[in-house]
């Protein structure tokens, strides 16, 4: 797979692949500060493709692909043409700074997985990602194409207490036809695919108003599991708030 193609690829597979497992992960600092990192793992279609062709002899010549894409790399090859854009999109691209693509591709063992990360300074960054991944597709493909949503995430954390929330946007007429049109070819492929959190914080988890919720044994890692459809039909579910030991 060539590196050009990765954050198409990306993007494809969360809206429309099924047997995918998708994970939310946030590593969060004292300060506030963080890495997002919001892996893809297709190991199960892969290895359902396999077997639907048979039984088949290793591939002894085959070498494990692990690619990186740096959009700070990007940036700077596409400069001279980055320069002719408005003041707005040059912002924007300037956002795209710091992340990073990593793909890992192992045919053999049946495994592609795909990582989406972003260091942060503050978790409220957060609230930008997915015109982040809209920017980052407009760079990489040199065309506007916006993923389907009618939320847009916001985060906080201060005070020992961090929340997540789905917050709904105000759309137009026909933001919501729009939107409802793009979804109906996605919709057929939610229930296999599964979404989950998994939040690392800096102390050990108080309490949280979370939903099927499991800890790690310090209980500094929380892990909640949903679906793609179910968070697709309401993205509140995955609304919620941790507070941590002081």
């Amino acid at each position: 797979m060539k590196i050009r193609n990765i954050v198409l690829v990306l993007i494809i597979v969360i809206l429309s692949l099924t047997s995918c497992q998708i994970t939310e992960k946030i590593y969060l600092n004292e300060d506030g500060s963080g890495t997002f990192d919001l892996e893809v793992n297709m190991n199960e279609m892969m290895k359902s493709l396999g077997d639907m062709g048979g039984e088949k002899k290793k591939d002894t010549i085959y070498v494990v692909k692990d690619t990186i894409m740096d959009f700070s790399q990007m940036l700077l090859e596409k400069k001279d043409s980055l320069a002719k854009l408005s003041k707005e999109k040059r912002e924007q691209n300037e956002r795209l700074k710091g992340m990073v693509i990593k793909m890992h591709e192992d045919k053999n063992k049946g495994e592609l997985v795909l990582n989406y990360i972003i260091k942060f300074k503050n978790v409220k960054e957060l609230a930008d990602v997915q015109d982040m991944m809209n920017n980052a597709q407009s760079l990489e493909k040199g065309k506007d194409k916006k993923l389907p949503s009618k939320t847009k995430m916001q985060f906080s954390f201060k005070k020992n207490t961090f929340k997540r929330i789905a917050e709904e946007k105000k759309m137009t007429e026909e933001e919501v036809v729009e939107y409802d049109e793009s979804m109906k070819q996605f919709n057929m492929f939610m229930d296999g695919s599964s979404y989950n959190i998994e939040y690392h914080f800096p102390k050990p988890i108080k309490s949280t108003t979370a939903r099927n919720v499991t800890y790690s044994e310090d209980r500094k890692v929380i892990y909640i599991k949903s679906t793609m459809k179910e968070i697709t039909d309401t993205p509140s579910v995955l609304d919620f708030e941790v507070k941590l030991k002081k």
